[in-house]
């Protein structure tokens, strides 16, 4: 895996692209250093919600959305303390972009009506197994799902949530695949799955 050391003012990102990534690291995330990634991209979200969802639109198996994650990342340096460090995947950064994106359509909705599979609607197609598992994960345990995202990044209350998640993920995985996720890990997979279900299950304007 390749590693690329960016630095704008006095913000350093290290981005990795990939949905798949996230799951593979075998890093272990400080709850600090999850909830200051979280802060970040949920101000760079809010600061660019158009921009943020143009993103995620895109295949991340791209070097087009490498590119494009790594411009968007450093476009909002601002969102941090000065002086400030930073070293996260870029797929938990997009993961916590999806996350906020997903404050207003779910708003007091169960997650489960906005992802329930719709046979009227072309189904959606997994680009990697373990967007595969994610985006099973998140139709087999919608509630468990909506959960987890409404807890802070690294608290006890995120780790009780994860645990329940445990069953639908291991019976979401194809068999012969293992998977290791770290709880970062896991929640931005999730977070990505149910926003690309919420988004493309969504009536065409």
């Amino acid at each position: 895996m390749k590693s690329r050391h960016l630095s704008v003012a006095a913000v350093a990102l290290l981005l990795f692209a990939g949905a798949a990534e996230a799951a593979a690291q075998g890093r272990r995330n400080s709850p600090l250093a999850a909830q200051a990634m979280h802060n970040f991209a949920i101000c760079a979200a809010n600061r660019s919600p158009r921009g943020a969802a143009r993103l995620l639109a895109m295949d991340f198996r791209t070097e087009a959305y490498t590119q494009a994650l790594r411009r968007f990342a450093l476009g909002h340096n601002s969102c941090t303390a000065r002086r400030t460090s930073l070293r996260f995947s870029g797929s938990l950064f997009a993961g916590g972009l999806a996350e906020q994106l997903l404050r207003e359509p779910i708003g007091a909705r169960p997650l489960a009506l906005l992802v329930a599979h719709d046979p009227a609607r072309p189904a959606i197609e997994a680009r990697d197994e373990t967007e595969a598992m994610g985006l099973c994960t998140v139709r087999q345990a919608p509630a468990e799902t909506q959960a987890l995202l409404a807890t802070e990044p690294g608290s006890a209350q995120e780790a009780a949530a994860a645990a329940a998640l445990t069953p639908a993920i291991t019976a979401c995985l194809t068999r012969g695949q293992a998977m290791r996720l770290n709880r970062p890990g896991m929640r931005a997979l999730l977070a990505l799955a149910a926003y690309r279900l919420v988004r493309e299950s969504r009536p065409s304007s």
